[in-house]
């Protein structure tokens, strides 16, 4: 289990009087506290958002008008990518890491996945 960040202790010596001790008074007065920033377009947001679209599609039934078949098929669709990137993200990349490290220990040079080509002779660099 990860260990608990433990808070720094406040000197309460060392308060001034811009600041206040929390007393009594001063606990049960409302503050607001920044809300943390949070990454609305990511995967996660996006697999969560589309499961729930596609189970709410589900135990609605069939759609009835055009508005609800489009949002089904649309969920429908944002699933099948949530799953290939899954899939992509899992088998194919840990694969190739899997590759690359087995090559590594042989002492081997590990191919790379990309290659730089030439497209345009006017392109080569001349040096």
């Amino acid at each position: 289990m990860a260990k608990k960040r433990q808070r720094p202790r406040q000197n309460t010596r060392s308060q001034s009087a811009a600041t206040p001790p929390l007393g009594a008074a001063t606990r049960g007065a409302s503050t607001t506290r920044a809300r943390p920033e949070w990454r609305w377009r990511t995967f996660p947001v996006f697999f969560a958002f589309v499961t729930g679209m596609l189970l709410a599609g589900f135990l609605n039934g069939a759609p009835t008008n055009t508005t609800a078949a489009i949002a089904q098929i649309a969920a429908v669709a944002g699933f099948g990518y949530a799953l290939a990137h899954l899939f992509v993200a899992n088998v194919i990349v840990a694969g190739r890491e899997r590759r690359r490290r087995q090559a590594m220990e042989r002492g081997e040079e590990p191919v790379e996945d990309f290659e730089e080509e030439l497209i345009y002779a006017a392109e080569k660099r001349r040096d």
